[in-house]
């Protein structure tokens, strides 16, 4: 799927650097100026008062929804979350008066505003701090934004010369140039062997380590499967070569388009028949499990 025009508003300065050294830069969370979209903040929208409000119900009903699933909260409140399972597996008409009592007296059952507050403060901190270990890099598709002309325009003294804005055009014009030709490359159909010859892997040890039948790889790889593979199977395939979605089409077309036949019978010339990934999976000798695995929906 292709993307729409994408758009980056830029300061001057920004801009100047931008085109002049053909490089995005990758900011901060913290250093943009709309910190309620760059932080974990931005996901609790509610007051805590009233996010404290509806705890109680919230909590009864997801123990109600669990009667028989194992505790995964802290173990601490393993106990407590379990006597609570049996009482309402045996009587359910008690669940809301459980909820009721838990609002009557917020602090007792640990629901107190100051106390919720100092935990929120501290998480969203902790949060935000392990944010700033990543990079963020802004754009858009609509060019026409008020807002981000006015945010992004400056008043500026400094005059600059046709020979600079030649010079930022054209390295624009290279830029996207240079774009566009390494996806023209990246997309280039190349055939598995290739692939696998220039990552130096083995296929029988890439079968082994897929815990699939070799014998899979190979029809996929001969030109003896039909489109459309399995996605797990297609996904497994890229993550073992670093290879793109688009990149395994292109090498699944030239597969087929060019199978690759076994020794040929004395009665005619060699007959590749290729077949649907299901049935190749299902007459592999893998175990049932694992023809399961590999026939299963992701």
């Amino acid at each position: 799927m292709s993307l729409p025009p994408l758009y980056k508003y830029l300061s001057v300065q920004g801009a100047k650097l931008t085109l002049g050294n053909q490089c995005f830069r990758f900011a901060k969370p913290s250093e943009y100026d709309d910190l309620e979209d760059m932080t974990v903040q931005s996901l609790f929208p509610d007051k805590l008062e009233k996010a404290l409000a509806t705890m109680p119900d919230g909590f009864v009903d997801a123990v109600m929804a669990n009667l028989y699933a194992p505790p995964t909260c802290p173990p601490g409140q393993r106990p407590t979350v379990v006597k609570l399972q049996t009482i309402f597996r045996q009587k359910p008409e008690l669940s809301p008066i459980v909820a009721a009592g838990l609002k009557e007296d917020p602090e007792k059952a640990g629901l107190g505003v100051e106390a919720w507050k100092t935990r929120s403060e501290a998480f969203v901190k902790e949060t935000n701090g392990f944010m700033q270990n990543y990079r963020v890099f802004c754009v858009t598709t609509d060019k026409t934004s008020e807002r981000m002309w006015k945010e992004y325009a400056q008043e500026t003294d400094e005059e600059v010369s046709q020979s600079a804005l030649d010079t930022a055009y054209s390295n624009a014009l290279n830029a996207i140039y240079s774009a566009r030709k390494s996806e023209t490359q990246a997309n280039a159909a190349t055939s598995f062997d290739d692939i696998v010859a220039a990552r130096n892997i083995d296929v029988l040890d890439m079968a082994d380590e897929m815990d699939i039948a070799r014998g899979v790889l190979a029809d996929l790889f001969d030109g003896a499967m039909l489109r459309p593979a399995r996605k797990r199977l297609k996904d497994a395939v890229c993550e073992m070569l670093k290879i793109t979605s688009a990149m395994f089409d292109g090498a699944h077309d030239l597969a087929l388009n060019n199978p690759r036949f076994g020794h040929a019978k004395a009665t005619g010339a060699p007959v590749m028949r290729a077949r649907p990934c299901d049935e190749i999976i299902r007459d592999s000798p893998m175990t049932p499990e694992r023809v399961r695995y590999w026939l299963e929906e992701v």
